[in-house]
């Protein structure tokens, strides 16, 4: 009989952003986990208490946008707090130039982050993934690999766009893969499929389950970038999870990438409504993801087969 737990993985509701943890696989209980980016620090520590989780095995801060870590400054205070061990965390601090308020926060953060490293609450990782490695591992044990799998420093040399400085983060648990990409855009992707394409491994970027870039922006081809249309027929995911909410500003998720998530018969998974949405919609909240021999979208199946989630456009 298997008594091991399921790997779960949770798309909170933290409206236009992204935070993401993942329980790793266990007998009994859950004791060990890890997070990718994070916008609401309160909710990330609520899952946490929930499952009883004593022990962080890494952090990973996609890229400094607020949206994405704004919530950490909250979260590592009640990780020390509370006495929840930290291991590891990965980030990478761009030169990118900020403005007023958004360059304080930035600052500011950095040198809390840095403090923590010094003192040994944590060990500091680059995002830059070394040399001519393919990946950089975060974590390998029996049949959980977490892997880095962009960017290399030449991938960013010369970059101007945050987003494109995303560590792209790809798990793999028995049988099932699964990619988180925070915001990189279409030249980011042109940069991460030719290098699998030049190393013959272009099969690496076939995943179940695509948490979509950039909160569902739609992306045109270029001559050195990537159309959505592109992105998903290499990927060829069963479910796109968005995290998402009504955004103003981006307008996220564009109703091409939907169309185009439709045309391909994926299953579409938003953590929040927007103004896209059915009158109907119920698909939104956070998104718990358990993977083992098979993949289980807890309270979602029936919603995202039907795709009632998005007006017929």
């Amino acid at each position: 009989m298997n008594n091991i737990l399921p790997l779960k993985i949770i798309f909170l509701n933290v409206y236009h952003g992204d935070g993401i943890v993942v329980l790793f696989p266990n007998k009994e209980k859950y004791e060990t986990a890890m997070i990718i980016d994070c916008n609401d620090g309160i909710k990330t520590y609520n899952v946490l208490k929930e499952y009883g989780i004593r022990y962080i095995e890494a952090i990973v801060i996609s890229h400094f946008h607020i949206d994405h870590y704004k919530g950490f400054d909250i979260l590592l205070s009640k990780l020390k707090e509370e006495k929840i061990r930290l291991k590891n965390m990965f980030y990478y601090p761009d030169r990118i130039y900020r403005e007023g308020k958004e360059s304080k926060i930035y600052g500011s953060f950095l040198a809390k982050i840095a403090g923590m490293a010094s003192s040994g609450d944590f060990v500091p990782n680059s995002n830059i993934i070394d040399g001519v490695n393919k990946e950089k591992k975060i974590y390998n044990h029996m049949n959980l690999k977490i892997n880095l799998i962009y960017p290399r420093l030449e991938d960013i040399t010369g970059e101007y766009t945050v987003n494109n400085y995303s560590g792209v983060v790809e798990i793999k648990y028995k049988n099932s893969k699964v990619l988180l990409t925070g915001d990189l855009e279409s030249e980011g992707w042109f940069k991460l499929y030719n290098f699998v394409k030049k190393h013959k491994n272009e099969e690496r970027l076939n995943v179940d389950i695509l948490k979509m870039p950039h909160h569902g922006a739609f992306y045109i081809r270029g001559e050195k970038a990537m159309s959505t249309r592109e992105i998903l027929d290499i990927i060829k995911p069963n479910y796109a999870i968005i995290s998402t909410a009504e955004n103003k500003k981006y307008k996220h998720p564009n109703i091409d990438t939907i169309r185009e998530l439709r045309k391909n018969k994926i299953k579409i998974l938003c953590t929040n409504s927007t103004s896209i949405c059915g009158s109907n919609c119920e698909c939104f909240g956070n998104i718990t993801v358990d993977i083992d021999d098979n993949i289980i979208i807890k309270d979602y199946d029936i919603k995202a087969q039907k795709l009632f989630c998005v007006k017929n456009y």
